[in-house]
This record gives structure tokens, C-alpha cells and sequence, in this order.
């Protein structure tokens, strides 16, 4: 079923969006328990809690499912989660790639390296962000959301309003997924090898900006690109420290400060590009036996 999936990017797109469903529905009805249903002393615990909240944000994006990186973008739109926490989820993020790597055992060890390095680089820098910014952090926001889409949720129960901001950010993810299956089915996403076989001395850059593309068929591309080795480990690592599915596109869509999420999104670049570069450079990956 799951190869069936693979031969076919159009239903993979719909299958990754209806997986992804159910985790965006769960981070709208915690933020309007939170808003609506729980008192002052949970917001405040929450926002105390943000303290730890990279290593949590870096080990939930751990798990091979894309939808965390989307549970955490509509959090953190709510300021529910800090940003240091988002920047650690979408770094640490990692998809299917380990059920994927399965196929070649030999690779196992080595893509394991690669997760643990990005894990701990995810921690530092989103440590690193709420640090710097911890009197610039705001407090929880829920109902402005609500007030920019118009939705009338204190005149509904939980799951209707949660529901309601649901669907339009489904739509969006569906859209985008199934925009990347049609450029797929026409060989768009596998022509990105070409150029990265063409200019190797760009890998880094490349796999970087790769990463950003919506969905899991980037991964799966870099991946094949690694085996392969049109991309070295150290361009891979940054590919995956900027890969974060459609964790991006649920970001713009539900955080209205654009400035913000720009911000967001050049800070994962650097991040990625700046670890890439460095690796690949001093051979430390290697060295490691990656």
C-alpha cells in the first residue's frame, strides 16, 4: 500500500494531507480549551513552560510524521508555544525519512547520526532564539485568531469552532500537496537532480532551498540523492535541518505578522545552510563515518 502510495504522487499528496487532519484539529481544540475552558493559572504555566520547550519542540519533531510541524505553526500562532520551540520542531522534523532509509540497511546507522546531529542542533538554536528574545516573547493571543477570521467562536462549543479553523488551513495543505504531485507526475521535483548533479559545489545551497518545498517528497528526494551520492551527508543534513513538510504553509497562513515568519523562515535557512557549509568544509561527517 505504502510503495502503491509512492507510485502515485497525487494520492500521496491526499493521503499525507488527511494524515495531517487530524493533528491540525487537535492544536485548534487545545487553543480554544485554553482560551475558552481553562483559567488564568494554566496560561500562565504554559507560557512558564516555554522555558523547556525546545528539547519538547525537538523531540516531537522526531517522529516520522509531518503533521507535527503543522500541530506546532498553529500553536505557536496562538503564542501558545515560543518560537524557539517552533524553530526546534520544524529544524528537528524529520518525516518518513526513517521509515524510508528502512529499504537500505546499510544506510540506517548513518541516517540515525544525521537525526541526533540536527536533534541536538535544533535544541541549541531554539534555546538560543527564546534567550535572546525572552522580553520580546508575547503572551497567549488565541482570540486574536479568531478575531481575524471573523468566526464568532464564543458563540460555539469547542469542536465546532475548532473545526472552523480547521478546514480553511486543510485546504490550504491539500492544495499545496497535491500542487507538488502534479509538479512530480511531470518530473519537475526529480529535475532538481539534474541541476544538483550539474553544480555539485552548490549542494549545500540547494538542498537547503529543497528542504523548503512543502511536503514530504522533498525528503524523499534528497534522500534518493544521498544514496545516490549526488549529495554528500553534509548537504543532506542541511536539507533536513530545513525541511519542515507543510509546517511553512500553515505558518503563513494562521501567523498574520508576515515580517515574523520571513524571519522564522531565514533563520532556519541560515541554520541549515551555515551547518551544511560547515560540515562539508572541515569533513567532520566522515570522520564520524557518515
Amino acid at each position: 500500500m505504502h510503495e502503491f502510495l509512492h507510485t502515485n504522487p497525487i494520492l500521496h499528496g491526499v493521503y499525507h494531507s488527511l494524515i495531517i487532519l487530524p493533528l491540525l484539529y487537535l492544536a485548534y481544540v487545545l487553543m480554544e480549551f485554553i482560551e475558552h475552558k481553562a483559567g488564568n493559572k494554566l496560561k500562565l504555566a504554559l507560557q512558564e513552560d516555554r522555558r523547556t520547550g525546545p528539547v519538547v519542540g525537538a523531540t516531537f519533531g522526531l517522529i516520522p510524521l509531518c503533521g507535527f510541524a503543522d500541530l506546532g505553526a498553529g500553536l505557536y500562532a496562538g503564542r501558545v508555544i515560543s518560537v524557539g520551540t517552533l524553530v526546534a520542531l520544524f529544524m528537528s522534523t524529520s518525516g518518513e525519512t526513517i521509515f524510508l532509509i528502512l529499504s537500505q540497511p546499510d544506510k540506517v546507522l548513518p541516517l540515525v547520526a544525521l537525526l541526533l546531529v540536527k536533534f541536538v542542533i535544533a535544541c541549541i538554536c531554539g534555546f538560543i532564539l527564546d534567550l535572546c528574545l525572552r522580553n520580546r516573547q508575547s503572551d497567549i493571543h488565541i482570540h486574536e485568531l479568531c478575531e481575524e477570521e471573523h468566526c464568532e467562536c464564543e458563540h460555539a462549543n469547542i469542536w465546532v469552532s475548532a473545526l472552523k479553523h480547521t478546514l480553511p488551513v486543510f485546504s490550504l495543505v491539500l492544495s499545496f500537496n497535491l500542487l507538488i504531485g502534479f509538479l512530480e507526475m511531470f518530473g519537475l521535483i526529480e529535475g532538481l537532480a539534474f541541476i544538483v548533479k550539474s553544480i555539485p559545489a552548490l549542494g549545500v545551497v540547494i538542498a537547503s532551498v529543497i528542504g523548503f518545498i512543502p511536503g514530504c517528497a522533498p525528503l524523499v528526494l534528497m534522500l534518493g540523492l544521498w544514496k545516490s551520492g549526488v549529495l554528500s551527508a553534509a548537504a543532506f543534513l542541511a536539507g533536513l535541518i530545513t525541511s519542515a513538510g507543510t509546517g511553512y504553509i500553515v505558518l503563513y497562513k494562521t501567523n498574520a505578522n508576515w515580517k515574523q515568519n520571513l524571519l522564522i523562515t531565514l533563520c532556519i535557512f541560515i541554520v541549515g545552510f551555515t551547518v551544511g557549509t560547515v560540515f562539508e568544509l572541515s569533513g567532520l561527517l566522515a570522520l564520524l563515518g557518515i
